[in-house]
């Protein structure tokens, strides 16, 4: 792992992006399931997709730049780390529009929005850790 992260934030980033997959495979596998009703409202099968899509992207990234070693990396997707999360804190939101104006599901409004406002401060808190790291090292590189 590496030395930079701590344990505790890469499982978090891990849960909160495989949540997102977890809900695309319930949401085309399960036809009784909640996600799969959603499915079949409006834009609910792109928003499904988009956000499994956009987990599974995280979850490489989690793997790749966090747990595997320092010689494996995948700079890219470190750097825009926080636009992965705030996208899949977008379809979150989008599924409490779908939800509220067709679908009506209580449950899965607060589901959506508990995973929404947990994932933008997971963001937030994420783009700070890293800017105080690239100032840091900054600091280190300056020529005495």
């Amino acid at each position: 792992m590496n030395p930079t992260n701590c344990a505790a934030a890469v499982l978090y980033r891990l849960t909160m992006c495989s949540l997102g997959v977890v809900l695309w495979v319930i949401s085309t596998l399960d036809a009784r399931s909640l996600m799969a009703q959603f499915a079949t409202h409006d834009y609910g099968s792109f928003l499904c997709a988009a956000t499994g899509i956009l987990g599974l992207i995280g979850m490489v990234d989690v793997l790749i730049n966090d747990v595997l070693n320092e010689k494996f990396n995948w700079r890219p997707a470190y750097r825009h780390r926080h636009l992965i999360l705030v996208g899949l804190a977008f379809c979150y939101i989008a599924q409490v529009y779908i939800g509220s104006t067709s679908f009506k599901s209580l449950g899965l409004n607060l589901f959506a929005s508990w995973n929404a406002v947990s994932l933008l401060s997971l963001a937030f808190i994420d783009a700070a850790q890293r800017s105080k790291e690239m100032i840091s090292h900054a600091r280190n590189l300056r020529p005495a």
